[in-house]
């Protein structure tokens, strides 16, 4: 480990927190913090810093390198709710905070309902369809059931990570109306599907 190599100057020197952006795990959060001292605005190394989280000191004081960092330090079980991190300079008031937020994601809101369709292999009367729910920022919504109305048999079909589910659907007669439903939102569209011709509206 580096030595102390100088005293810090309360008005030269200048301590700042680098955190990484919180990375969940299942219902916990982490997040790696580093220490980084300057002194006239050029890395001290061999400063000593303590680490404090929510008010509780962090192992013990930490040199900072040739760079003037300190070894980062990951926290890997932080709970939902407000962390504060601090550091301080050892025997100086020097100190530097970040508080962060964890929270979890809102769900996405379903908004848009896309509906795409193709006929399969050069067949005339098998269609495969593509349905891709967005919110109003167009961004793809996981996990939303559509609904399928106006076939022999109701249909039900999960959108994937790109927010899109597909389907294939074998027309028994030359046309047919068929209502996508957005399940548990008042979203739908309604599309023809014709057989033979291959024709779409």
């Amino acid at each position: 480990m580096p030595t102390i190599s100088f005293q810090p100057n309360p008005g030269n020197s200048r301590l700042s927190l680098d955190l990484t952006e919180p990375n969940k795990t299942e219902e916990l959060w982490e997040i790696t913090v580093t220490a980084i001292v300057s002194d006239d605005g050029k890395p001290a190394p061999g400063i000593q810093v303590q680490l404090y989280h929510n008010g509780r000191a962090i192992d013990s004081p930490y040199l900072t390198d040739g760079e003037g960092r300190t070894e980062p330090r990951t926290f890997s079980d932080l709970e939902k709710g407000t962390h504060t991190f601090e550091a301080i300079i050892v025997s100086t008031s020097i100190k530097a905070r970040r508080t962060v937020k964890l929270k979890d994601e809102r769900p996405k809101k379903p908004a848009k309902l896309i509906v795409d369709r193709e006929y399969a292999g050069g067949s005339n009367d098998k269609v495969i369809v593509f349905c891709t729910v967005l919110t109003d920022d167009n961004v793809p919504v996981k996990g939303i059931d559509i609904r399928i109305l106006g076939l022999t048999n109701p249909t039900l079909a999960t959108t994937d990570k790109s927010g899109v589910a597909t389907m294939k659907i074998k027309l028994e007669k030359n046309h047919r109306v068929v209502v996508f439903i957005v399940k548990g939102s008042p979203i739908q569209k309604r599309i023809h599907l014709f057989r033979k011709t291959g024709k779409t509206s």
